[in-house]
């Protein structure tokens, strides 16, 4: 049975997991590390049960490695990681509620309009390009995994799938407005999802309507968005066609050298192949939490205060070393097939969104470094966001 305080604990938690992705208190995002301790105190009680298994490892290791990082650079802001660690490993596992699945609805629609809200606010008043990241909100790629999240939850739970057609013209909007390529890519994941949950529910010429309808919503909305006073002179096509370019340069730069866009994640790459071969068993085991920030200087090209900020595979592995990786890689792959086996009766759409929970967490250390966030580790869980969301559609009331 689960009790008020419990409903309470995890309502708060998925709530500020997903607002935490992209809202920010001064310079770093702690919205969400907020939520998590929130919601521990309030399920907490002695004594406290831990289940042994590669998540809660990994945790552990994950809070050791930046423990270490504090004792042997002091470097105070590593204790953040090794909180967010310990906690996740004492607050267990995500109940779904009529409350909860309120919860996360409620969060997801709040972050897809302050998404689009904050690049619309910086055209119309001659804001610099990406003006937000100053203390608002999170960069593109950050928060790319806050909106993706966003958009499938409002897909998979809402009673009423033209709330899905809604979500996902926001979210290709906002990929647009904000220039980015890992936001348009998810929002493939989003479409498929949803054109197959449609195919669930109606008869296939209700489909073919919706998709046509969802395909028209999409266009007017950009032209509606770009004819605002203040935007006018935004070439809308020019848009589209660089976010093209932008993506097919993203595809090509997995199979080839031309990606001038990608070079300093490249970059950042070549650094762990340089660090394996000169200094292999700091690659192996990883020279402390945030380490990277002073380490890698002797491999790319550092900022202005000296520091390397790369994206999360590189940090991963020169704070953690290889076995970090290997351990995030298994516990990605497990509650993949955990989430596969435990629910295989679910429907075909409900089981697409959650199991590309933990893909898409993986895939996004390739691209930004997440792992400060709490909804980052949720969406790993075997016991986390996948069974959550598989629950909430569960415990959702009637169509009306």
């Amino acid at each position: 049975m689960i009790t008020i305080k419990r409903t309470w604990s995890d309502g708060i938690t998925v709530f500020s997991a997903l607002l935490g992705m992209g809202v920010k208190c001064g310079p770093i995002p702690v919205l969400d590390e907020i939520g998590l301790v929130a919601g521990t105190l309030l399920r907490f009680k002695y004594p406290i049960r831990v289940h042994i298994n590669i998540y809660t490892l990994t945790l552990f290791y994950f809070a050791l490695i930046y423990l270490a990082g504090f004792l042997l650079h002091h470097n105070i802001n590593t204790l953040r990681y090794v909180a967010i660690g310990l906690l996740l490993i004492v607050y267990g596992e995500l109940k779904a509620s009529y409350l909860t699945r309120k919860s996360i609805l409620f969060a997801a629609v709040i972050y897809l309009l302050f998404s689009i809200f904050i690049p619309l606010y910086g055209l119309l008043y001659g804001l610099d390009v990406a003006w937000w990241q100053n203390g608002v909100w999170t960069g593109t790629a950050y928060s790319s995994i806050g909106i993706f999240v966003s958009a499938i939850t409002i897909v998979l739970l809402s009673l009423n799938n033209s709330y899905g057609i809604v979500a996902i013209a926001m979210m290709y909007a906002i990929g647009t407005l904000t220039d980015s390529r890992f936001t348009i890519l998810l929002l493939c994941i989003v479409v498929a999802t949803y054109l197959i949950k449609i195919a669930h529910d109606m008869a296939i010429s209700r489909v073919i309507k919706r998709t046509i309808t969802l395909a028209l919503l999409i266009i007017f909305g950009l032209i509606l968005i770009f004819n605002i006073p203040g935007l006018k002179d935004i070439d809308l096509f020019n848009i589209q066609l660089s976010q093209l370019k932008s993506i097919s340069s993203t595809i090509l730069s997995v199979v080839s050298d031309d990606a001038t866009r990608d070079e300093d994640r490249k970059d950042n790459n070549s650094a762990v192949l340089s660090l394996t071969t000169i200094e292999p068993f700091s690659a192996v085991m990883g020279s402390g939490g945030l380490s990277h920030q002073k380490d890698m200087a002797n491999y790319v090209r550092a900022s202005l205060d000296g520091r390397v900020r790369p994206v999360g595979f590189p940090a991963i592995v020169f704070d953690g070393g290889w076995i970090f990786f290997l351990l995030i890689t298994a516990c990605s792959i497990k509650t993949l097939f955990i989430t596969h086996k435990k629910y295989n009766y679910a429907p075909l759409f409900l089981k697409l969104g959650v199991m590309s929970f933990p893909a898409v967490a993986f895939l996004s250390i390739f691209i930004t470094n997440s792992l400060d966030a709490v909804l980052f580790w949720l969406m790993i869980s075997p016991v986390g966001l996948p069974s959550f969301m598989v629950e909430s559609w569960y415990c959702q009331p009637p169509h009306a």
